[in-house]
């Protein structure tokens, strides 16, 4: 899948809300994010059955939100290894030991 931020025009206007999104997220998460542009994971969501998925523009089903941005996380630099995934309303983190898969965005 060909990189895109859903509500942006095109790929500058996207790599600017990436940028920004995050930027925010490393700022309220106090840890350093990978660039990597990842389309899609695959997670078990901790308390739940079954396997989760977020995907960029579509609807994650323990947020209730479209995903905007998932980040890895930067691996020398952040030893948690906490996926973020960002939507409209909220930061899920997602542990490294929780992701099943890891797709990123075509380069």
């Amino acid at each position: 899948m060909k990189f895109f931020v859903p509500g942006t025009a095109d790929t500058e206007e996207a790599l600017g809300a990436w940028q920004e999104q995050r930027q925010e997220c490393e700022a309220s998460h106090h840890y350093p994010l990978s660039d990597g542009k990842i389309f899609k994971i695959l997670y078990d969501e901790v308390g739940e059955s079954g396997r989760v998925a977020a995907q960029v523009g579509q609807i994650n089903w323990v947020a209730q939100d479209r995903v905007l941005a998932i980040f890895a996380p930067d691996d020398p630099d952040n030893p948690q290894g906490t996926f973020l995934v960002a939507t409209h309303t909220k930061t899920l983190a997602v542990n490294k030991e929780q992701v099943v898969s890891v797709e990123p965005f075509e380069q």
